[in-house]
């Protein structure tokens, strides 16, 4: 903005290339202090430029630890699909019994010749409810055929689904880790997520793994649960 004629700039915020007037001249003096005040104190006396933020490569360079470069693949994680049994509050890809999307057996082999290629040693599956896709004891069962530890992650009442009853001995009979999802251990907090009633049918079925040896020392069966709290109401 130009002085007006005859006056010259009582103050220029270097930061910002702008010029002020307004007011009395007391008026102006007095807002001018309280703005150079601010001014000093947002940069330094003499230095008119702010700070250089130091990249991520810098800091990885002065570390040591630059460049970076990849010490390999640990885990395979193959999504199956977006189909579940249940229809949970906090679910972060929408997954339901409605849902249609279902990885392919095509697709399924192709993970399989991912893992005859290249030496991963972990295959995490996961979904919606892996289990609901028709191909997940075939990704199963070549995996392990090949050496592979897998998991799979499991909201414990796809057992109760009609036809699934078998899945706890599968899992088992396959040395697969287990990766529960239960979202408290309350359960009118499981019921406000997933529906009445599920939390009293995922404790059947950790009791039911427990019987097949899951969790039980010695066992080599792995079982991990998830907490999924609900958050403030």
């Amino acid at each position: 903005m130009p002085a007006p004629e005859g006056e010259s700039p009582l103050f220029t915020l270097r930061a910002h290339s702008f010029t002020c007037f307004a007011g009395t001249p007391a008026t102006r003096v007095r807002r001018c202090a309280r703005l150079s005040l601010r001014t000093r104190k947002a940069s330094p006396p003499g230095k008119d430029e702010q700070p250089k933020m130091i990249t991520f490569e810098t800091q990885l360079a002065q570390a040591g630890r630059w460049p970076l470069h990849a010490a390999g693949i640990d885990t395979l994680q193959v999504n199956v699909g977006k189909r579940c049994n249940q229809t949970c509050r906090h679910c972060h890809v929408d997954a339901g019994p409605r849902r249609s999307e279902m990885m392919t057996r095509e697709t399924a082999e192709l993970v399989i010749e991912v893992l005859r290629r290249y030496d991963i040693p972990k295959v995490d599956i996961t979904g919606g409810a892996p289990e609901l896709n028709p191909n997940f004891e075939y990704l199963v069962a070549e995996a392990r055929a090949l050496g592979r530890h897998v998991i799979d992650r499991c909201n414990l009442t796809v057992f109760y689904v009609e036809g699934k009853g078998y899945l706890p001995e599968f899992l088992r009979d396959h040395q697969v880790e287990i990766i529960a999802s239960l979202p408290c251990y309350l359960e009118s907090n499981v019921d406000a997520q997933r529906g009445k009633g599920v939390y009293a049918k995922s404790i059947e079925a950790l009791r039911w793994l427990n019987r097949l040896g899951y969790g039980q020392p010695g066992s080599g069966l792995e079982l991990n649960l998830v907490y999924n709290p609900l958050g403030p109401s």
